[in-house]
């Protein structure tokens, strides 16, 4: 909740960066998070249903493909996040502008 409370959806903090940066290190963050909320939403409901938990497979195998698909696409995208990171903190881009965003790093 603090990535998407924090760095998603506050307006004012994703004003801080262009577009092309802001795109660069959030794009795919969001579907990682949906499947993930979505994995661990299944997992407290079967964790609610009571008794023994015996067997999680089917949870795994109904959430794995999307997960790997979306996390395999953040993976590729780090390298360019890592220099998108790399240019806002170095200053290369207007520090006046990026300050208030790196700051909350």
């Amino acid at each position: 909740d603090v990535f998407v409370n924090h760095f998603m959806s506050d307006e004012e903090l994703r004003s801080s960066i262009g577009s092309r940066e802001h795109k660069a290190l959030l794009s795919n963050a969001a579907d990682v998070l949906k499947c993930s909320q979505r994995f661990f939403y299944d997992l407290t409901k079967r964790r609610q249903e009571g008794g023994l938990i015996l067997d999680i497979c089917d949870i795994f195998e109904k959430h794995a493909y999307h997960f790997l698909v979306n996390y395999t696409t953040y993976c590729e995208h780090m390298p360019l996040q890592e220099r998108t990171l790399t240019y806002l903190m170095k200053g290369t881009y207007s520090l006046g502008k990026n300050e208030r965003f790196l700051n909350q790093l």
